[in-house]
This record gives C-alpha cells, sequence and structure tokens, in this order.
C-alpha cells in the first residue's frame, strides 16, 4: 500500500501497518501541484505494480465523505496487453515519444 494524507494512513496503518509501502504524509500544507504530483507518481511506477488502485475521499459535509476507488492501468497489464487493443484505448492522446515507449521514459 502507499498512502498519502494523514487521515487516510492512520486509519488504516491500524489494520494493515505492514503493508505499507511509502507514505506521503503532510501532502496539504502546500497547494498541489505538478511536482508534488510527479514526485507520488514516479515513487508508485518505481515500485512496478501488478494492480493499482487510486482511492479517495470526496468531501460532503464534517462527518460524510463519498469514498471511490479508480481503477488504473499499470505497466505491467499494458505489456501483457494485446497491442490493438492498448491502440484502441490511447489513439485519443498523442505521444511523444511512440505510445509504446511512453512509460520506459
Amino acid at each position: 500500500f502507499m498512502g498519502i494524507g494523514a487521515k487516510g494512513i492512520a486509519a488504516l496503518k491500524r489494520v494493515y501497518g505492514d503493508r505499507f509501502t511509502y507514505t506521503f504524509e503532510e501532502c496539504g500544507k502546500v497547494p498541489w501541484n505538478f511536482a508534488t504530483a510527479s514526485i507520488v507518481a514516479e515513487q508508485i511506477s518505481a515500485t512496478k505494480p501488478t494492480k493499482l488502485y487510486v482511492c479517495s475521499n470526496k468531501f460532503k459535509s464534517l462527518v460524510a465523505y463519498e469514498t471511490t476507488a479508480a481503477r488504473t492501468v499499470t505497466q505491467h497489464e499494458v505489456r501483457e496487453m494485446d497491442k490493438a487493443e492498448f491502440s484502441k484505448a490511447m489513439d485519443v492522446y498523442s505521444f511523444e515519444p511512440s505510445i509504446y515507449e511512453v512509460w520506459d521514459d
């Protein structure tokens, strides 16, 4: 597990503390920016996950949050995916270098 933010980490560490590989705490002290997102993305990429879900809470009220889990495609899954299927999903985006070399950089 990787965690961002003190609230989620504190809640999950009680039960899953042995499963955390990296935590990012105090990210909210400065506004979230590209540099912060890049650091988090590099750490996630370095672990080479086979499955990846991005879970987040959306504020509803002081006592209620709406939790969502978004499935994310990993490098491992892309390498095993049929190239035609991958191309169909990614043709809406423009990449430089080619679409198959993007994650290797």
